[in-house]
């Protein structure tokens, strides 16, 4: 309880330096009165570019020795790479759904060009890789003769 009630206000300071720095920092915060102060490691939780937060570990020394820091950098990704891979998880298992609608005027686009000779409308409802560079298109045409 010492070392939380310590961390009041500067525990978001202590996690950005970790997180910015991907190393971990050795902090000795004020303690509480009528208590030694509690060294601490504060170790980043990240992945990628991402940045989830940060470890606390209470420490008996004075700082974490170097090859105590490179397990806790490594449990640090680890830790990243789990909370990473729960949001991917949650995200594919949502039943939610998304649909964006983008509209082109670009006479570059071959669907664009398409459209106007033959005055209609064309959606793209899907896309399947087939190849390394190319795609099979789903579309659907509206509004345009069948001559």
């Amino acid at each position: 309880e010492a070392v939380r009630g310590s961390l009041a206000g500067r525990g978001t300071d202590f996690t950005r330096r970790a997180c910015d720095t991907r190393d971990v920092q050795t902090v000795r915060p004020d303690s509480l009165p009528n208590s030694e102060p509690v060294p601490i490691a504060v170790v980043p939780l990240a992945h990628g570019d991402t940045a989830y937060g940060a470890l606390y570990v209470a420490l008996d020394g004075q700082a974490v020795p170097d090859v105590e820091a490179d397990v806790l950098v490594t449990l640090g990704r680890h830790v990243g790479q789990a909370i990473a891979a729960a949001e991917r998880r949650k995200l594919l298992l949502a039943d939610t759904v998304v649909q964006l609608e983008f509209e082109s005027s670009d006479e570059q686009d071959v669907l664009v060009r398409l459209s106007a000779a033959l005055g209609c409308s064309i959606r793209l409802r899907g896309v399947v890789p087939i190849e390394e560079r190319s795609l099979l298109c789903f579309l659907t045409v509206r509004e345009a003769t069948t001559d």
